[in-house]
């Protein structure tokens, strides 16, 4: 895992959990990326992915500060000197042909479970979780 930013650090051990008041472990902060906001609709927000340790539980702390130079480029992985070049982005590797082909076998799906077949999951692990669900029916 990538060592957390000192800014997020910071800000992270200023919260605790919402349901059992613990202070935040960042040990146990378990993503970090940008969503809309669940208070101001249609504006995007950083947030952080937290486990408790304490109650077993997940919560997204919103982040509601306008992040500055240092932090962006601590982001984007830059030394904060103000140069924001991008990396290059790795093209796919997966064709036209083969997303056609999964497109269609969704689409062909008339149960989740069908899916979760497809993708791996163990049919035992289905039967435990879930039930069927018809998607054709609603």
């Amino acid at each position: 895992m990538k060592k957390l930013p000192e800014w997020l650090i910071n800000l992270a051990k200023k919260n605790k959990c919402p349901r059992c008041g613990s202070d935040i472990d960042i040990n146990n902060i378990m993503g970090v990326g940008m969503k809309e906001s669940s208070t101001k609709k249609g504006k995007d927000i950083m947030f952080f992915e937290y486990f408790c340790t304490n109650c077993e539980d997940v919560f997204l702390f919103e982040l509601n500060f306008a992040p500055t130079e240092d932090i962006l480029a601590s982001i984007l992985g830059s030394e904060g000197d103000g140069d924001f070049e991008g990396k290059p982005v790795a093209k796919s590797g997966i064709t036209d042909r083969e997303v056609g082909e999964l497109k269609k076998f969704l689409k062909g799906c008339k149960y989740f479970e069908d899916f979760l077949l497809e993708i791996g999951v163990p049919k035992s692990d289905i039967e435990k979780y879930g039930k069927k669900i018809d998607r054709k029916e609603k």
